[in-house]
C-alpha cells in the first residue's frame, strides 16, 4: 500500500471533518425533531449531555454502534437519516459530497419501498 502525500492527507482529514459535521447536524435536527433536550438524548446514548453536543457540532466522531443503536431507539430509518447527511453535505461541501455521492445515490434514489423490495431481492435471489 502506498504512502499518502501530505495533500492527500491533508484532503482526507477535511472530507472526514466535513462528513462528521453533517452526521452531527443531523443528531441535532432528528434530536430536535423528536422533542428531546441534549440531556435526554445524553441518556439515550449513556453519555454526558456535552458529548452529545460534541456529537452535534462535529467535534467528535459518533461511534457507529451508538448511530445505530441511536437511530433504533428514536425508530429513525438509516437510509433517511443518511439521506439527510447527503443533503447537508452536498451543502456544506460539495466537493465532499461529489467525492463521497455514489455511496449516497441509492440512499437517494430509492424509496422505501423500493429500497425493502432492493434488499429482499438481494437476499432472496
Amino acid at each position: 500500500m502506498e504512502n499518502k502525500s501530505g495533500a492527500d492527507k491533508s484532503a482526507m482529514l477535511a472530507s472526514k471533518q466535513y462528513l462528521s459535521q453533517a452526521v452531527g447536524r443531523q443528531i441535532y435536527l432528528t434530536r430536535r425533531r423528536q422533542g428531546l433536550t441534549g440531556s435526554e438524548l445524553a441518556e439515550i446514548l449513556g453519555v454526558s449531555q456535552q458529548q452529545v453536543s460534541r456529537y452535534e457540532r462535529g467535534v467528535c466522531r459518533v461511534d457507529v454502534d451508538a448511530l445505530v443503536y441511536l437511530l433504533n431507539q428514536l425508530n429513525v430509518p438509516l437510509d433517511v437519516f443518511f439521506h439527510e447527511v447527503s443533503l447537508i453535505l452536498k451543502e456544506l461541501s460539495p466537493e465532499t459530497y461529489t467525492q463521497y455521492h455514489s455511496l449516497f445515490f441509492p440512499v437517494v434514489n430509492a424509496t422505501r419501498e423500493q429500497y425493502v423490495l432492493m434488499k429482499a431481492d438481494h437476499y432472496f435471489n
